[in-house]
């Protein structure tokens, strides 16, 4: 059983906004969760999930664009355009080490913790309305679970590669 499994047998476990995240996951049908431990300072992490907006691109690669459009940065609107130039406006909820993020179809969300000399990171992923759930989840058994472990890295990576604002 893998550190993410684990965490899964008991959502209730209180780990902060990991915690959070994690029960949110355990709560909502057809989501997909991934726990990981990152090696790179929860510092840069946090500060990497604070810049949301110009990060979403780099780590979503189906994502062109994500702007603010209304409401402060720790709540508000922004806007996604896809590759494909789809655009969905999300309600976005940040403070620091926690972002979660819905638009009429898509929920997503992490948070981060210290953890040692690394980070806990974790993800959260699904669709909303009812009848597409069966759609993520064929799309999280074929391919999803393998392109989690693509997300965290790149997450990894951009963190590691910032400078700690303290």
């Amino acid at each position: 059983m893998t550190d993410a499994d684990k965490s899964m047998a008991d959502p209730t476990r209180s780990d902060g906004d990991i915690g959070r995240l994690r029960a949110l996951a355990a709560a909502l049908p057809g989501t997909s969760y991934t726990e990981v431990h990152l090696n790179v300072d929860y510092a840069r992490v946090r500060d990497l999930l604070a810049d949301m907006p110009a990060e979403l691109p780099h780590l979503i690669r189906t994502v062109r664009s994500f702007r603010m459009v209304a409401g402060t940065p720790r709540h508000g609107h922004a806007l996604a355009v896809g590759v494909i130039g789809n655009r969905a406006t999300f309600e976005l909820r940040m403070r620091p080490g926690w972002c979660l993020m819905q638009s009429a179809l898509i929920i997503g969300g992490f948070a981060a913790a210290p953890d040692g000399d690394g980070t806990r990171f974790a993800v959260l992923a699904g669709l909303r309305p009812r009848m597409l759930r069966p759609a993520h989840s064929l799309y999280w058994r074929l391919v999803g679970r393998w392109r989690m472990p693509h997300l965290t890295r790149r997450v990894e990576r951009r963190a590691a590669q910032r400078r700690p604002t303290s």
